[in-house]
């Protein structure tokens, strides 16, 4: 394969990328709950719902939540405060950390 047609190729790929992207709708954004201060992001467990942790505070130990829209459902309370996401395991859990000897935790999900 010649220099030139590498080129021609790498020009072409980089052409349709610049067509798709301007043909893209613009993404339309909506809150779907309001929680109190989550430092993390969501992720989805197996059963469609999304899942986060609240940080705590004032004492009080971050939770678990889950929610679809609207209000958020509280799951579990921690040990700790939680400025950290879920992890989704292989094995259907979300797993975790905590601060200041929380530890790390699991939260059985089987969803």
């Amino acid at each position: 394969m010649s220099q030139r047609s590498v080129y021609t190729g790498i020009a072409t790929w980089l052409a349709l990328c610049a067509a798709a992207t301007a043909q893209a709708p613009k993404p339309k954004f909506a809150v779907l709950a309001r929680i109190g201060d989550s430092y993390a992001g969501l992720v989805q467990g197996l059963n469609g719902q999304l899942y986060s942790t609240t940080a705590g505070g004032n004492g009080a130990p971050g939770q678990v939540f889950e929610t679809t829209g609207g209000q958020p459902t509280k799951v579990d309370a921690l040990s700790g405060s939680s400025e950290t996401g879920l992890l989704l395991a292989r094995d259907g859990n979300f797993y975790g950390t905590t601060l200041k000897g929380g530890g790390t935790w699991a939260v059985g999900s089987s969803v």
